[in-house]
Formats: structure tokens, C-alpha cells, sequence
């Protein structure tokens, strides 16, 4: 069930970041302090964002921040952090307002909360429900009703 992939304490809003790199750090702080992953798990996005790019920004809006499960998982878990103004992880990148930060302990007890997030970002208006949304508590609802759907 998604309520035991995200916690609502896991769910911030935030005016911005300083750039991709600050993104990833913010994405990934309430998995880091909930015990979810250490900051090894951080070290292996940016060693992962060296070698491959950003990956994880999967469409306009969305960067799905995520590792393997080998480097700093303690146990799986979801943080979304949405942001006011956008961060782009390249140059010629979309805008990113959401991070979605995953740590997964294995490969499979992840997928709900992967469902749920695409469920949001293939439909324009739950995006745009997600980017009014005027708590954290709310982005919280969004994502448990469309993991519902």
C-alpha cells in the first residue's frame, strides 16, 4: 500500500533549490532523517547523475530521484518534495517542480509508489492539482488517492 511507501512527513513544499545538485540533497533529506537511507544513498545519485545524466527526470515537472539499492538503503520509502520555483537538471532539461526521491531495500517492494507517480504525471490535471496543492498534507491525499486509481 502506497501509505507505507510515503509517509505524509516525507511530503514538503520548498520556494526552490540552488541547482540540481541542491535539488538532489532536498529530495533526498526526509529519507535521509526517517532512517529510510544514510547519505551514502546521495553520493550514489551523484555518481549515477556523472556517469549516466540525470536519469531520474522522467518528464516536464518530474524527477524521480533514485538509486540502486546496494549504497545506503535502509529501507524503502518515498519523499516529494515540490517545489515553487523549478530546477533543470541539464541545460536543454525541462522544468522540474516535484521531486520524487525512492529508496528501495530491494527491487520489487517499490512499484506501488512508482504506479501512483505515474498515475499523477500521465494526467495534466492531477499535475496541476499537485503543483496548487497548498500543503503538504495535500500533496500526501494526491498521492494515496491516485495510487487508488
Amino acid at each position: 500500500m502506497i501509505e507505507k511507501l510515503l509517509q505524509p512527513e516525507n511530503c514538503r513544499q520548498q520556494e526552490g533549490v540552488k541547482d540540481w545538485k541542491d535539488a538532489i540533497h532536498t529530495a533526498l533529506i526526509p529519507l535521509q532523517e526517517g532512517g529510510w537511507c544514510t547519505w551514502e544513498y546521495e553520493d550514489s545519485v551523484l555518481e549515477n547523475t556523472a556517469k549516466y545524466g540525470p536519469y531520474y527526470v522522467l518528464c516536464p515537472e518530474l524527477a524521480l530521484i533514485h538509486a540502486g539499492f546496494e549504497k545506503g538503503v535502509n529501507g524503502t520509502q518515498m519523499a516529494v518534495t515540490v517545489l515553487k520555483n523549478p530546477v533543470r537538471f541539464s541545460e536543454e532539461g525541462p522544468d522540474v517542480h516535484v521531486l520524487v526521491a525512492l529508496a528501495a531495500s530491494d527491487r520489487e517492494s517499490h512499484m506501488e509508489g512508482i504506479r501512483a507517480t505515474a498515475n499523477i504525471f500521465m494526467n495534466p490535471s492531477k499535475i496541476d492539482s499537485i503543483l496548487g496543492a497548498g500543503t503538504p498534507s495535500e500533496i500526501y491525499n494526491l498521492f494515496v488517492e491516485s495510487a487508488a486509481a
